[in-house]
């Protein structure tokens, strides 16, 4: 009969011999070290910390800045026009790309605006014409 159909497990047979069973330890550097491996620089997928979010707005991983979300990124357009005015950002405050381009972050491209504000006037990116958003 094999091992694990009448143990489950080898260290359950070990132990039922009187062994000691394996388990091995971790220090906890080599556990941060494992998770690290597999995340930000380390990650085999690093990009340079910038990638583009479901949305199409590109995030910059910038976990120090003062505007940064939970996982450390913060919008390019926000980080643009908050180094424009040397602040952070507030809460209320939206940047709109008057291109309409969602990856576009020039500084001559972005607006800084208040959401009732952000949803009125939009350029179309291709026609040039205004329009109102409501």
């Amino acid at each position: 009969m094999p091992i694990k159909c009448r143990f489950g497990t080898w260290n359950n047979f070990v132990q039922e011999c009187g062994g000691e069973p394996y388990n091995p330890y971790l220090s906890e550097l080599a556990v941060k070290n494992k998770i690290l491996a597999k995340t930000r620089k380390r990650s085999s997928h690093w990009k340079g910390g910038k990638h583009k979010d479901h949305f199409g707005y590109i995030q910059v991983w910038m976990p120090e800045h003062p505007n940064a979300k939970m996982g450390g990124y913060i919008h390019e357009h926000r980080l643009v026009m908050s180094k424009h005015l040397n602040r952070p950002l507030e809460s209320y405050e939206y940047i709109h790309h008057k291109n309409g381009k969602k990856d576009d972050n020039r500084l001559s491209n972005l607006e800084l605006t208040t959401k009732k504000v952000h949803r009125g006037k939009v350029e179309c990116p291709h026609c040039r014409k205004e329009f109102t958003i409501r």
